[in-house]
């Protein structure tokens, strides 16, 4: 299982939900006139009532995505789930996905995913299937062992869902010294993850695989991690294959890595200030990133453009 290095373990902490329109209010009718005649006096027409005005309702604050996950299985991997990460809506190969990380009640890292049964079907949209790995090691030594189930109710890649399953392992893996999960019970609440953001990002260069373009799906996210910011973007980008893309832009540079299903991740980097304008709801960037590693010739990532998160940065 291969995990982008930019998908770093952080709880959501400030995410809004949509919201609701605002009414106005009831708007007063002038009453209907009659005509004149040359022998009535005309009288002082009835001044014409101003709708009245109602100030848009605030977004209501749904607080952070929230999991809760009991595993039943042997010691190292059964109990409560600690989460570390939670993101809704996430853009991926096959689903628009839940993806959370975590560990096990016995300490063991774990990667449990929320996605859609059919991107097709729409008789089946309302259930989803869940894929759970959990593993150890790194390197020549990570080992891990993989879970699926059928039934995820109630599914919203933006809202959340339910299971209550039996879950069946997917072979093969490498279960080393894992213990075996059985039947897990847990639910999703995506609260103030319900909006995507935005991105006009257009990614140029000599590209592996001619990438070009902007991302689309995609999900924008505002990070705030011990006082620092930073916007993680990750979304699809057409090239002679689909290509998952995941940006991290902050103050103090840019790193995009770029993939395709299967084979290697490419990674590019420009470090230093001015290549990215934060704001409170999103960023600008304006960057020429060089592949990490080096090559020759040199291969250049070119971004430009404006991203929008679903929520933004808290104020202050």
């Amino acid at each position: 299982m291969r995990r982008s290095a930019l998908l770093i373990a952080f709880v959501v902490a400030a995410c809004n939900g949509a919201a609701p329109s605002a009414t106005p209010g009831p708007s007063g009718t002038p009453k209907p006139h009659a005509t004149p005649s040359i022998m009535e006096p005309v009288g002082t027409p009835e001044a014409t009532p101003r709708p009245s005005t109602v100030a848009p309702s605030p977004t209501p604050d749904l607080g952070p995505a929230t999991a809760t996950f009991d595993i039943e299985g042997d010691p190292d991997v059964a109990g409560d789930v600690t989460f570390s990460s939670i993101r809704c809506g996430e853009p991926s190969f096959d689903n628009t996905i839940i993806d959370m990380y975590g560990t096990t009640g016995g300490g063991r890292p774990i990667r449990i995913i929320f996605l859609r049964t059919s991107n097709e079907v729409d008789l089946y949209a309302e259930y989803g299937r869940i894929k759970l790995t959990v593993s150890a090691g790194s390197g020549m030594d990570y080992t891990y062992r993989t879970y699926v189930g059928d039934e995820v109710y109630g599914f919203d890649a933006f809202g959340g869902g339910n299971a209550d399953y039996v879950l069946t392992e997917q072979i093969p893996d490498v279960p080393g010294a894992i213990g075996k999960v059985g039947k897990v019970d847990g639910h999703v609440h995506c609260n103030n993850q319900a909006t995507p953001g935005a991105s006009t990002i257009v990614l140029s260069g000599n590209l592996p695989g001619a990438v070009a373009g902007r991302l689309s799906p995609v999900n924008v996210m505002c990070v705030e991690d011990a006082g620092t910011r930073s916007l993680s973007i990750i979304g699809l980008a057409k090239g002679d294959r689909p290509y998952l893309v995941s940006l991290l832009l902050a103050e103090d540079g840019v790193t995009a890595e770029i993939s395709a299903r299967t084979g290697p991740t490419t990674t590019y980097r420009l470090a230093g200030a001015g290549a990215v304008s934060l704001t409170r709801t999103g960023a600008s960037v304006h960057a020429d990133a060089t592949l990490v590693g080096g090559g020759v010739p040199a291969t250049v990532l070119h971004l430009a453009g404006d991203a929008t998160c679903g929520i933004p940065f808290p104020s202050g």
